[in-house]
């Protein structure tokens, strides 16, 4: 199991005895266009780790390359056929047809098994650049919904790829969850 935990660094004049390496990695499928915006808590963070003498990365994946990734262009055309669809049948103030329904639950149930396996993929990218930068440990922001459920997928198969990599996470969920995020059970 991966604890989260919250991320405090104190700053001070004094180097650490033995500086670190570490990748800061947030991941959330892009949702909307302000979805995309930099992570600038997880740049703050790694400033200061870098100011108190450790080495620190951030690997932001809120990107339009993962939203291409994840939503191929047969999906798009899809999903906007779909939207097309059921825009019309509200407008003429009727529900959804149920077949429109189906096909969208359908296309959510494939783009969930897409995101999973793009979590594996970057699992094994980061453990690679992980490798390459001698890295001591991972840091994930865990936001809600996939933006947690797949950084803790990420993190289970980066830890299965390299036992020896220290894995924390912290964030608005778990500052508002403490303890409680210990019980959750993504998939």
């Amino acid at each position: 199991m991966i604890r989260p935990a919250a991320l405090t660094v104190m700053r001070t004049s004094r180097r650490p005895a033995r500086p670190t390496s570490g990748l800061l990695v947030t991941y959330m499928p892009p949702y909307s266009p302000n979805s995309l915006m930099p992570d600038n808590g997880l740049a703050a963070l790694a400033a200061v780790l870098q100011q108190a003498g450790h080495r620190a990365q951030v690997l932001d994946y809120c990107t339009t390359d993962t939203l291409r990734r994840l939503v191929t262009p047969f999906y798009r055309e899809r999903l906007g056929n779909l939207w097309q669809d059921i825009q019309a049948s509200l407008s003429q103030g009727k529900p959804p047809r149920k077949l429109d329904i189906a096909e969208l639950l359908f296309v959510n149930w494939r783009l969930a098994i897409r995101q999973n396996r793009d979590a594996r993929r970057t699992a094994g990218e980061i453990a690679q650049l992980a490798r390459e930068r001698d890295a001591d440990w991972v840091g994930f922001k865990l936001w809600n919904g996939p933006g947690f459920t797949i950084p803790v997928m990420i993190a289970r198969e980066l830890k299965r790829l390299n036992p020896g990599l220290q894995i924390a996470a912290g964030g608005p969920q778990v500052d508002y969850f403490m303890k409680n995020i210990y019980t959750a059970d993504p998939p």
